[in-house]
Order: structure tokens, then sequence, then C-alpha cells
């Protein structure tokens, strides 16, 4: 008795099926490359039908869960973003020591509020991040009618910023290192004060005496405000910027 094209043909397709099930890491395969089709597909709902209900259910949680990554990734990146975008606002306190001649690595420091200088790193020798206050100066009071002892007034155009013990020391330590020196204060990319460095600095108040009038006092006491805070940790926030 001889079998027809068509029966033979289909005896070897149903041999080559039992070859494929008979491999469970053949089915394993197949199976999880379905349920990934169906989460790229339609997020798990599945072009393809994966066999049962249960394979259903498990391919829509892998949906979940990946749209769910999909989400988090989108947060993530938006965030970054938005800090990257938002870092240059963030007011920094940088100190430069000025030489008096060039040097490797040194660029001329020329501002209308501070002429010629000096020259300055393309890097600040210390970054303070963080002041424990910051009040508008002191400045002598009226003499009193009685002829008593003047009370010292508030003076509007000069700042007091009360550094961490740390920042202080770090401060002093470069002072130390740099007499007959300029220090240049910058908060961020502006200039406000640049004394020469006759003694090295004592004690956790750093005084700018005359704000440059070029600058509303208030507004730069505001900024100067954002970085008083509560000290997280030990760490000294004024960080020395190593040289390239």
């Amino acid at each position: 008795m001889r079998s027809s094209p068509r029966i033979c043909g289909r005896i070897a397709q149903n041999r080559e099926t039992w070859k494929l099930v008979s491999n469970p890491v053949r089915v394993a395969s197949f199976v999880f490359i379905g349920k990934l089709s169906a989460v790229i597909g339609r997020g798990g709902e599945g072009r393809h039908s994966i066999g049962n209900g249960r394979a259903v259910a498990q391919t829509r949680a892998i949906g979940q869960f990946f749209s769910q990554m999909k989400r988090a990734l989108v947060i993530a990146w938006m965030s970054s973003a938005w800090l990257v975008v938002h870092a240059a606002d963030q007011p920094l306190l940088r100190v430069y020591i000025a030489a008096k001649g060039p040097g490797a690595g040194l660029h001329a420091a020329d501002f209308p509020m501070f002429p010629k200088l000096g020259y300055i790193s393309d890097k600040p020798d210390l970054i303070i991040s963080q002041l424990e206050n910051v009040a508008f100066g002191l400045r002598p009071g009226d003499p009193k009618p009685d002829g008593g002892k003047p009370s010292p007034t508030e003076d509007p155009r000069s700042l007091q910023l009360h550094l961490s013990a740390k920042d202080a020391a770090a401060l002093n330590k470069l002072t130390s290192a740099h007499l007959g020196s300029r220090l240049l204060l910058m908060l961020n990319d502006q200039p406000l004060v640049a004394p020469e460095i006759k003694t090295p600095m004592i004690g956790q108040s750093m005084y700018i005496s005359h704000v440059p009038k070029e600058l509303n006092t208030k507004e730069l006491k505001a900024k100067l405000e954002t970085l008083v805070q509560k000290p997280k940790q030990s760490q000294p926030s004024a960080t020395p910027v190593p040289k390239a």
C-alpha cells in the first residue's frame, strides 16, 4: 500500500514537530522569543498566541515590567538632564591666588572692577560650596549724646561670611602659602573682592568690606544665603582643586 505524497509530508512534518517539542531547551527558547515578541509588539497583549492562559499572563507581566522599566529610564534621563542644565546656576564661591607675574597654566586676570589684577589659573585654588551664615557687616555707630560708647550699626554695603571650621582651616593654609599675593574671591564668574594677602587668614569670618558698586548688596546676600545649610557630613566643603 502506497502512501500519498500529502500523507508522507504530514508524517515528516509531525516528526520534525516531535523533535522540536522533545527538546526542552528549544521549547523554552521559542516560548521566550514568543514572549519577547509579544512585549515588543503590543506591550504584552501579544500578536502571537504563546499557547495557554498561563503563558499569556506571564507575557503580560513581562510587558508591564518592561513598560515600568521604560518609564523609570525616561524619568531618570529627564532628572539627569535637569541637573546638568541647572548645575551652572548653583552658586559657588571660587578662590584664586593671583600671581604677580605670568607662569605656566596662568592667564591674565583683568576685570572692570579689578583691572590688571595679576595672573590666575584656569581652575580655582579653592572652592567653597557651603557657608554657616551670611550677614551684613557692621560699622561704627554715631556718638551718643551722653558721651557713651557708640554701638555698631549695620553696613548695607559690606558682608560678613561665616565659614565652616574646616573651610576656614583650608583658607588659612592657602593664604599662609601666598603672602604678598592677591586673593580673588568670585561668586561663580562674578568677582567680589581682591585684597592683598598681608597676613594669613585666621578665624571663620571672611569680610567683603566694600561690595562693588555695580552689584546689588541685597541680591548678592540672597544668593550667598543659598549656600547656608546644615552640614550633612564631616567632609569640608572647601575643596582644593588639583592643577592640571
